[in-house]
């Protein structure tokens, strides 16, 4: 709302301004009236009249304390910013050239300072910045360098030492988020890319009007495009006069820097002569250079001149001798820095330190050296160090310079400058007068800008290089040039679209032999070629330009970055040439690149090239080379990997993928010079496969009885009695009438020796034997104590495995976890003893009234709870064992026998059986039999009434979405659409899970896995707990496997089974979410002696801390007893039990040892189980 102001204010205005514009200042005007008109009204002269008559304090806010001599003083009022264009900058300046005297005295001190900083003298840097301090004014600029030095001297304890002082000083909002933010930048530690997490926050909760000048001050290199940089002289306008200085100066650079100027530049240009003729500053010295108005040469841009001249004729020895000299006395000056790694590295030698240990200039010389040598020091992590210390420079003229490098080697890489042009910004930004400067003058003021470097009848190389590019170049005579002549001639042939011309130019420096001689001067080299690939890419030579890129990226990796061209990605995925899309190097430079562009760019690159071969897989391809050649051998390396060959319909799983890739990595491996990626390749691909074997064992072993042990038990028990009963039975009938008692009196027949039990034929019927009716109740006992023990011993029965392997966890959570994935289920609070809400889709349906709400909230429960009972009832009742004597059980597992059938036995199969072994094997095929058959109903029962359960379950919960009012809601009714979608999506997913889980329901003995060690088995374990547990996907797992034996296959299901119980423990009762989980699993062996540690961290709540402490106490003395195995096929519990049994029958580990332990590490409370047992007998043998 807008006040209108009254005549009479108006009036009194008026009369203000007049007074003003004399010099005479009223004593009642408001000081916001006077501070505003003093920038926007009065001229610069009638503002110097009335600032001279101010008193003190009113002088203070006006000038906003120029010289603080307090940290409070910085920005200590805000003072008034109008957003007139040109004010803010005549503003500023009026006072720059005030206090030119002070500021004169400041660039002495600065660059003595930047001298030592850099050098990493470290104390005399302190003691220049306290005198500045003293003597000129607190500024911004020292509590930053105040920050810089501390943390290079003391670390980051330093660093926040002395940010707690400043903090402590009644600093402004603006000095707090400098001192603030620059402290956070000058730690040594923090990456770039997490420094620009903490600024993007910062301006998330400042605004947006905040944003150009947080970049500007502390995140430079983020953005130069400034919507106004003179809301950013305002602000900087109420700090010290250094602080104002400074940023005057950079967005001074940043201005004629712009590709086309505004309506500002001449007020700009105006105002930087005007300092520049009041304050001596190099910087502002190259500012007027740029304006063509130019300054006297002073002896470092003679020195400057010379290393440049040396360079260009290629004495580099010369160059390191004057840089020696030059580079102490400004560490500043980049240029001169970067000549003088490039001429170390054309001589092959390393560059020398120039200052203290790990100071700034020598990290700035030696990243320049690593970056451009490309030697083996370098890697991808290389190009962050650089940017890293880039960005803790911030604007300084060395980070800027190491910038403009990154450019040139990453190109495309960086966001765009919009209108600056960077290259121009980098020369605003040296020390001395450079050259290169020239190309940016008008045709008039060049010759008289080269002019000043001439002397009486000097002729300087560089200058007559520059000269002469200007000349068309003879291209009959170009061996006359030297290469670095030709590579500028080249350059500015392509800038003036003569394309021939400069492609020929480049050929020719390729067969030069000087040219040949630099190979080792890799940076000269990359120059050349990027100059001749942007050539064919503008000549639209797609194919040769393809070729030279993967040829010299093929021959110098590290080149790959500076290949990088989007135009040409473009062209070659929009590409429908055949005879470009059967070029080999077409989709080799897509997977260069393959992080910036779509895969399936790749996948269609790839299948394109197979099908014009003519092929079908890369196999087919290895199998027709008579011959090939490196371009070959790039393809099969860096397109048929993984993610490219999945995307084929050639291959039908995933097995059959990694056996495509092995057989690949097997070709190459002696056919590239690095081979050890390959080699590591193949052992992971080698690796994969064993695991996925090791995932199929677990699932083949589900079904298992430890015959072998049953056998070895049975044998005292039953041998005897056997062969006893066999001995009576041989006697004669009336011997044995006078044996046995009445009942044994009866008569049963038997065959003897029946060819096959199942289809007698007559000369069976003839071998029909009586005997007595004992002898077939002593078979009966005998049949069913071998039957009891085969499904019901607590060491190796069926019902044990089928506890171990199936119920106890495993089959509810592979039920469990396609609901979970899909977000249809939650789990019951067991405090509330109520499911959970379903948030995943009760917080989208925001516009839902009350009443859906519950509805819909009662459906997911009830829907939660009816799954969850199905599945108990599968596993509690389902997939139970029954016999004669269990009473109203419903169990699949059938094995009862009553009196008939087992006469039947005993007279087709047992009755002439004579042999104990021989009867012990035949009970135990029929016992194996029945299982089968119980195995066949349990397949058919989940595949069609569990389903069908399931499908009701299904179709209440859908009845019930469909049932909720959408009352003309868009939003709702899409997610009531993508709710029902789910629903028909996990409706199949379930189908096709229990599938899977009947595949589980088949006795099986295969050995898909022939040997494992402890990694294998890890990866393997928690691959498939985390199948059965999807939300535990994220969940932080991690191994530390010491120990490297190797171990037969048909030992893998018990140490699968051992590993489980261990991480099922950890997820069930740890009572955390995923992501707040993390489990460690630690395998150690000493000798003979293995030692298994499981840690996970649990929830810290002191009730269920001290269930969790009672329950280990409980464990502890089950296990002292050793009675662990009374209830072994419960499901639930610690597992423990389960574990124990494991290692004492199924690994024969009679000497072991189990402990359970709750502790507390930095306020978490860790649950831990250690297992050791000795290893001896287990291991395979060299």
């Amino acid at each position: 709302m807008h006040v209108k102001k009254s005549s009479k204010t108006r009036t009194l205005s008026r009369d203000y301004i007049k007074l003003l514009k004399t010099g005479s200042v009223p004593g009642d005007i408001h000081k916001d009236f006077l501070l505003r008109h003093l920038k926007y009204s009065l001229s610069a002269s009638e503002a110097v009249k009335v600032i001279e008559a101010l008193d003190d304090d009113v002088f203070n806010f006006v000038t906003a304390y120029p010289i603080a001599l307090e940290l409070s003083e910085l920005f200590k009022e805000p003072g008034i910013f109008m957003n007139i264009p040109g004010k803010e900058i005549s503003w500023i300046t009026r006072f720059l050239v005030d206090y030119n005297s002070d500021l004169t005295f400041f660039v002495e001190r600065e660059r003595e300072y930047n001298q030592h900083f850099l050098l990493g003298n470290y104390t005399r840097a302190r003691e220049i910045v306290d005198e500045i301090d003293v003597k000129i004014s607190y500024s911004v600029w020292s509590m930053q360098q105040k920050l810089f030095l501390a943390e290079a001297e003391r670390g980051f304890v330093g660093n926040k030492d002395l940010l707690s002082q400043f903090l402590s000083s009644n600093l402004s909002t603006i000095t707090n988020f400098n001192v603030h933010y620059t402290s956070i930048r000058a730690e040594r530690n923090i990456s770039a890319s997490q420094y620009e997490v903490f600024i993007d926050n910062y301006i998330k909760m400042v605004g947006n009007s905040l944003q150009d000048y947080v970049y500007f001050k502390v995140d430079f290199f983020r953005k130069f495009d400034y919507e106004n940089p003179e809301f950013i002289l305002y602000i900087d306008g109420r700090l010290s006069i250094i602080d104002r200085f400074i940023t005057f100066k950079q967005l001074a650079k940043i201005k004629f820097s712009e590709k086309k100027p505004d309506f500002t530049s001449p007020i700009w240009k105006s105002s930087i002569l005007k300092v520049a003729n009041a304050i001596n500053d190099p910087e502002l010295n190259i500012l007027c250079n740029l304006l063509g108005q130019f300054q006297e040469v002073s002896s470092l841009d003679e020195q400057f001149l010379a290393l440049t001249d040396a360079y260009t004729l290629s004495q580099y020895s010369l160059v390191i001798e004057i840089a020696q000299r030059l580079i102490p006395q400004d560490p500043n000056s980049f240029h001169a820095i970067l000549l003088y790694v490039k001429s170390n590295i054309n001589l092959s030698l390393i560059p020398s330190k120039f200052g203290a240990e790990d100071c700034v200039l020598d990290q700035v010389v030696f990243l320049l050296y690593h970056l451009l040598s490309k030697d083996n020091t370098f890697d991808q992590e290389s190009y962050f160090d650089i940017f890293k210390l880039i960005h803790q420079l911030g604007n300084q003229p060395l980070a800027v310079g190491l910038f403009q490098v990154l450019n040139e080697e990453l190109p495309y890489r960086f966001p765009s400058y919009g209108e600056i042009d960077f290259f121009r910004f980098y020369v605003a930004n040296s020390r001395q007068s450079n050259p290169a400067l020239y190309q940016y003058l008008d045709k008039r003021s060049q010759a008289a800008y080269l002019d000043r470097f001439r002397k009486s009848g000097e002729n300087h190389a560089t200058i007559s290089l520059i000269n002469g590019l200007d000349d068309p170049i003879d291209m009959e005579r170009l061996s006359e040039f030297t290469i670095r002549e030709l590579k500028y001639h080249a350059i500015v042939l392509k800038n003036k679209l003569m394309l021939k011309e400069a492609l020929r130019v480049y050929e020719h420096i390729f067969s030069c032999k000087e040219f040949i001689s630099t190979h080792g001067s890799l940076h000269m080299v990359l120059d050349i070629l990027i100059g001749k690939f942007n050539c064919l890419i503008q000549m639209d030579s797609i194919g040769s330009a393809l070729e030279l890129a993967v040829d010299s990226v093929t021959k110098h990796p590290h080149f790959k970055m500076r290949f990088f061209n989007p135009a040409l990605l473009k062209i070659v995925i929009d590409t429908e040439d055949e005879r470009l899309q059967g070029n080999v190097c077409l989709p080799i430079y897509l997977a260069y690149y393959k992080e910036s562009i779509e895969s399936y760019d790749l996948y269609v690159s790839y299948d394109n090239y197979i099908s014009i071969l003519g092929y079908e897989k890369p196999r087919d391809l290895i199998q027709s080379y008579e011959d090939y050649d490196k371009r070959d051998l790039g393809f099969l390396m860096n397109v048929c990997t993984h993610d490219v060959l999945h995307s084929s319909p050639e291959f039908e799983n995933q097995e059959e993928l990694d056996l495509e890739r092995l057989e690949i990595c097997n070709f190459l491996l002696d056919k590239v010079d690095d081979h050890l990626d390959i080699e590591s390749e193949i052992s992971d691909l080698l690796r994969k496969i064993l695991v996925r074997k090791g995932i199929k064992q677990i699932n083949y072993s589900k079904i298992y009885v430890d015959v072998p042990s049953l056998k070895e038990g049975l044998q005292k028990e039953l041998r005897e009695n056997f062969n006893r009963n066999i001995e009576i039975a041989a006697l004669p009938i009336d011997q044995l009438n006078k044996i046995v008692d009445s009942v044994g009196k009866m008569l049963v027949y038997y065959v003897d020796n029946p060819e096959d039990p199942n289809d007698f034929t007559q000369e069976d019927l003839e071998n029909v034997k009586l005997t007595s009716y004992s002898r077939f109740l002593h078979f009966q006992e005998a049949f069913l104590k071998v039957r009891d023990r085969f499904i019901f011993d607590k060491d190796h029965g069926l019902d044990t495995y089928l506890s171990m392997r199936i119920r106890h966890g495993t089959l509810l959570g592979q039920i469990r976890s396609v609901f979970e994935t899909n977000h249809l289920i939650t789990v019951r609070d067991e405090i509330e003893n109520a499911y959970i809400p379903n948030d995943f889709w009760l917080s989208r349906m925001y516009d839902i009234d009350n009443e859906d709400y519950e509805i819909l909230n009662e459906a997911f429960n009830t829907f939660s709870k009816a799954i969850d009972k199905i599945a108990e009832t599968l596993k509690l009742q389902t997939i139970q064992i029954i016999t004669e004597m269990s009473n109203g059980t419903n169990g699949l597992f059938d094995f009862s026998y009553d009196r008939n059938q087992l006469l039947e036995l005993f007279s087709v199969r047992f009755g002439s059986i004579k042999e104990y072994d021989l009867f012990i094997e035949q009970v135990i095929q029929e016992l194996w039999r029945r299982t089968e058959t119980s195995l066949n109903s349990i397949k058919l029962y989940l595949n069609n009434q569990l389903i069908s359960k399931i499908e009701t379950v299904f179709d209440e919960l859908e009845t019930r979405v469909n049932s909720i009012n959408i009352k003309g809601s868009t939003a709702l009714s899409i997610i009531l659409q993508e709710l029902i979608s789910t629903i028909t999506n996990c409706r199949t997913a379930i189908v096709v899970e229990i599938g899977n889980i009947s595949e589980w329901f088949n006795r099986s003995n295969k050995k898909i896995i022939e040997e494992f060690d402890f990694s294998v088995l890890a990866e393997s374990s928690v691959n498939t707990l985390q199948t059965i547990n999807p939300l535990f996907k994220d969940a932080n797992i991690r191994y530390d496997i010491d120990c490297y034996l190797r171990f037969d296959g048909d030992l893998f299901p018990y140490f699968t089974d051992i590993l489980y119980y261990l991480l099922d423990n950890a997820i069930k009762h740890s009572k955390l979410a995923s992501e707040e989980l993390w489990i460690s699993i630690d395998v150690k062996q000493e000798g003979d002696q293995i030692t298994i540690i499981v840690k996970n961290n649990i929830m810290s709540d002191l009730t269920y801390l001290g269930q969790v402490q009672e329950r280990i106490l409980a464990t502890r003395e089950k296990i002292k007893a050793d009675v662990t195995y009374e209830r072994i096929n419960k499901e639930g519990g610690t597992g423990v039990p389960k574990i124990k049994k494991t290692l004492k029958h199924d690994l024969k580990r009679k000497a072991n040892n189990i402990d359970l332990q709750l502790s507390e590490v930095e306020g978490a409370h860790i649950f831990t189980t250690k297992i050791e047992f000795d290893i001896k007998g287990l291991q395979i043998l060299e």
